[in-house]
């Protein structure tokens, strides 16, 4: 027990001293030992220095990353809305000239000098029902008119068939790529499908007093309009 208070006595004394050496001005002590603070301090703030920068350098590998996959998506999708663009005008102008093709100049054909072989291969390059065929092909000698209004009837039919699915080609497509286009765009195609379905309509079903030659020159309007804004979106404007 003496031992035990001969040493907390003695602790103690030495804490005083070293105390009152370290309050002593210029004391050595002092010096050693702001010294080992200061570099525990120093090291330290190195320490949360090197954390922040590597922190930083992670985040802006990160912001980098993003940036990069960020263009390069929005490169794609200008490349695909580009393509569409041109898909879409050609098919709108395919349309368009099919449709309007149905009236006009040239739409005649005259069948009454073609050789029955020749009829043949045309109504093959038509895809004419084979009854049909069949048909005009028996009665070209023994009933030429009859002949002539049951091929002249099946291509005129072909023609409407063929201006159906070029319209709905071109406003299927427009559909189905709608998200890569504006609106304005997607109005001025349908305004396009609307005048269009309506020649393929009067075509359809003949009527007196129905405008084709109108309804055409509507058309063309509403073509060069869409092609106007193709342009704009793609940046092509002269």
């Amino acid at each position: 027990m003496d031992l035990l208070r001969s040493i907390g006595a003695y602790g103690g004394l030495l804490c005083a001293t070293l105390l009152a050496v370290y309050a002593w001005p210029g004391s050595p002590l002092r010096k050693i030992i702001e010294s080992w603070i200061e570099r525990r301090v120093q090291a330290k703030f190195d320490l949360e220095r090197d954390r922040y920068r590597h922190q930083l350098s992670l985040e802006a590998e990160l912001v980098k990353a993003k940036y990069q996959g960020d263009l390069h998506n929005y490169g794609l999708i200008v490349e695909r809305r580009h393509e569409i663009c041109r898909e879409l005008y050609r098919l709108l102008s395919v349309s368009d000239g099919i449709v309007g093709s149905l009236f006009g100049a040239g739409l005649a054909r005259t069948f009454d000098a073609y050789s029955p072989g020749q009829i043949r291969d045309y109504m093959e390059s038509r895809h004419f029902p084979g009854t049909i065929a069949a048909q005009v092909l028996a009665d070209w000698a023994a009933n030429r008119k009859q002949a002539l209004g049951l091929l002249e009837k099946t291509d005129r039919e072909a023609d409407i068939e063929a201006a159906m699915r070029a319209y709905h080609e071109a406003n299927n497509y427009m559909l189905t790529n709608a998200l890569y286009l504006p609106e304005s765009v997607i109005s001025g195609s349908r305004d396009l499908s609307t005048v269009l379905w309506d020649i393929i309509g009067i075509a359809r079903f003949p009527a007196p007093g129905s405008d084709s030659t109108g309804k055409k020159r509507l058309s063309s309007e509403k073509l060069l309009v869409v092609k106007t804004q193709l342009q704009s979106l793609i940046g092509t404007q002269s």
